[in-house]
């Protein structure tokens, strides 16, 4: 929820903010390239999860590069959909950005109704992985920090 947030929001608030009376153009290249280090990043995350969710490393291998394309997918989307927001945002008047914020910020928490109410297959899908999951949550930070380390 939190990721969610700060992309379809903060990020998109930030990038026009940063570049109010400048070319918000100028900024697009800087952006994207943020994509290919957010997608290089994926199979190191995968891997420190499944230090806390090994039956992760089977359902990766069962579903090949599925996954790596749709995690791709839904972050370039997201990131897409943030510096859209943030060329809207640019051309809005400054005495009306902070209304713009609060309606952004409001069609981003009706998207974390999603997240945090699934439907009943996502609810039943992640019950398993939480009963399959190992220790307490302090465990599985201490088990994610030493698999960084």
């Amino acid at each position: 929820m939190g990721i969610n947030a700060h992309i379809n929001l903060d990020l998109g608030t930030a990038a026009a903010e940063i570049s109010r009376g400048k070319n918000l153009a100028d900024l697009e290249n800087d952006f994207n390239k943020i994509n290919t280090i957010l997608s290089s990043l994926v199979h190191e995350v995968q891997d420190d999860l499944s230090a806390v969710w090994p039956a992760l490393k089977y359902l990766l291998k069962w579903s090949g590069k599925v996954d790596d394309f749709l995690v791709d997918f839904s972050m370039k989307l997201a990131r897409e959909g943030a510096w859209k927001y943030a060329n809207q945002i640019a051309n809005v008047p400054e005495p009306d950005v902070q209304v713009s914020i609060d309606e952004r910020d409001q069609r981003v928490a009706d998207i974390v109704h999603i997240i945090t109410k699934p439907g009943m297959i996502a609810t039943i899908a992640l019950g398993i992985i939480r009963i399959t999951e190992r220790g307490s949550v302090s465990e599985k930070i201490r088990k994610m920090k030493k698999h960084i380390s």
